[in-house]
C-alpha cells in the first residue's frame, strides 16, 4: 500500500478544510482507481492539516497524480491556505478498526 500525504497551512480555517474535503477532495479522488481510502487530520489551534490518501499501488498513486494537482488550488482557494508540501510514503503498517464515519 502507498500513500500521499499532503501538508497544508491555514489561517484558523479549519472548517473550511472540512467543507472542501468533503464536497471537492474526497468525492473526485475517491473515483481514481487503485483508491483505498483517505484521512485527514486537522488542528484548529495550529491552523495545520494532513490529507492522506492510501492507494493500492504505487503506479495507482501516480496515476492519480494529475488529478491531485488539480485539486489542490482548489483547496487553497477555499481555506486561504497554502500547500506547503506534497510527499509520498510506503505504508508500513494500517491497523484501523471499526472506525466511524466523520
Amino acid at each position: 500500500m502507498f500513500s500521499r500525504v499532503n501538508f497544508l497551512e491555514t489561517p484558523g480555517r479549519i472548517p473550511d478544510v472540512t467543507k472542501v474535503v468533503h464536497e471537492v477532495v474526497q468525492p473526485g479522488i475517491s473515483k481514481e482507481p487503485g483508491y483505498l481510502g483517505y484521512i485527514v487530520l486537522g488542528d484548529p489551534t495550529t491552523g495545520k492539516a494532513l490529507g492522506i490518501t492510501l492507494w493500492e499501488s504505487e503506479a495507482a498513486r501516480a496515476g492519480s497524480d494529475a488529478l491531485a494537482r488539480t485539486i489542490r488550488p482548489k483547496v487553497e482557494e477555499a481555506t486561504g491556505g497554502m500547500m506547503r508540501s506534497v510527499e509520498n510514503f510506503e505504508v508500513l503498517l494500517c491497523d484501523v478498526q471499526n472506525v466511524p464515519e466523520v
